[in-house]
């Protein structure tokens, strides 16, 4: 297994972090082949979700592009670098065991995972659920709820995904691997609430389909302006403001869960 780090050619000291912010996301898709490298706003659409995550976390939690050891993601390893951050490169299906190797070539305790789909995920969240964990050791699991399908986020300690191993029993676990992560007669788990009610907007956010691509497209060339950070707030007041955005990827739903459920690899 061959691990990179490109990171840390770019800090200016050492500092030792446990926590790791993991950009899980690879090339190979059948629904929407090498969907992370789409373009938008001249840029591939995955260099989006880093931009979020380095705007508010770069200081509390390494970032690592989380991949697979293929040759077809050698361009996610180019993309790290020229983004400054980390990457590691791990199993192909066991989306757990890559999670897991990562942790420990890292050293991180605490994991906050953002899938590589969910371009628009809010790095607030991601700084929220930092913070519970530091607050809460006995916390195993943090996640946010009712936030729109592919904002929310979702954090652990290694010690779970540990278990969840031992649970699977060697086998490849690549969908439906979070519903373990979150049974509560399991882990201890803390649900973080949206910070305001304005923000349980209906909307799907989370790249599957040609569809759900140009919801992207549309809303970032909407409101991206010469790299600067966006809200979650302008998301939503753009989305408001552009009703017809919302109805373009709501055909999709049935088809993900429909694939969900068909490849969802543990019951």
């Amino acid at each position: 297994m061959n691990y990179y780090s490109c990171y840390t050619k770019w800090k200016k000291a050492v500092i030792e972090m446990n926590k790791g912010i993991y950009i899980v996301v690879r090339t190979g898709s059948s629904r929407l082949p090498q969907k992370a490298l789409s373009r938008v706003c001249d840029k591939h659409i995955i260099e989006i979700l880093i931009e979020r995550m380095k705007y508010l976390n770069k200081d509390l939690a390494d970032i690592v592009i989380c991949t697979t050891e293929k040759e077809e993601d050698n361009i996610l390893e180019e993309i790290a670098l020229r983004n400054k951050i980390d990457i590691f490169r791990g199993s192909e299906n066991n989306i757990v065991q890559r999670q897991h190797d990562c942790s420990e070539h890292f050293g991180h305790e605490i994991i906050i995972n953002v899938d590589g789909d969910d371009i628009l995920c809010d790095p607030f969240y991601v700084k929220k659920i930092i913070e519970e964990f530091e607050k809460n050791p006995d916390i195993e699991v943090i996640n946010t709820i009712e936030l729109p399908f592919g904002v929310n986020s979702m954090g652990y300690r290694r010690k779970v995904l540990d278990r969840v191993l031992e649970y699977i029993n060697s086998r490849e676990l690549d969908t439906g691997w979070g519903e373990l992560v979150k049974n509560r007669e399991i882990f201890k788990i803390k649900e973080i609430s949206p910070f305001s009610e304005s923000e349980k907007i209906d909307i799907r956010l989370s790249l599957d389909y040609l569809e759900d691509l140009e919801v992207f497209r549309k809303i970032i060339e909407g409101i991206y302006r010469n790299n600067e950070f966006f809200t979650q707030k302008e998301v939503n007041e753009y989305i408001l403001k552009n009703p017809s955005v919302s109805n373009i990827n709501k055909g999709v739903e049935a088809k993900y869960w429909e694939n969900y459920k068909k490849n969802k690899s543990w019951s």
